[in-house]
């Protein structure tokens, strides 16, 4: 499964490839929605037909103070959508570009980036440019 190929953006590309391009540029890739109240990490992907269209959900949870597993992007999240809207409040659905911080911290997680690759997009899942 290491020699797999996927598809980015209508042009092939190995594994390492995917893991280089979400490291060195998630603003193309990620974008926040507002999902429930919260402000949520997203990215989108399609069918290798570019149709069926997925928004996936994502989380990097980290061991919390109380014993909880805590968002360790939300607090970024969550900023990112309050200075361009002042509140979460009647947002839902709404999506936005990333932060520079959240850029930062995403560009800062290896691990979360290889399971991207491993686990959501799979052989039949391609990844899509997040556009503002």
């Amino acid at each position: 499964m290491e020699d797999m190929i996927l598809i980015k953006i209508g042009l092939e590309a190995t594994r390492d490839e995917l893991i280089d391009q979400l490291l060195m540029n998630p603003e193309k890739y990620f974008s926040i929605i507002v999902m429930k109240g919260r402000a949520v990490l997203c990215l989108r992907t399609c069918d290798r037909r570019g149709e069926d269209v997925q928004v996936k959900a994502l989380d990097c949870l980290a061991h919390g103070g109380d014993s909880d597993l805590v968002s360790i992007f939300g607090d970024e999240l969550n900023l990112a959508v309050i200075k361009r809207d002042n509140c979460l409040d009647n947002l839902e659905g709404r999506r936005y570009p990333i932060s520079s911080s959240l850029r930062r911290k995403i560009s800062e997680q290896p691990g979360f980036i290889d399971w991207i690759t491993r686990y959501v997009l799979t052989e039949d899942r391609c990844l899509l440019i997040s556009l503002p």
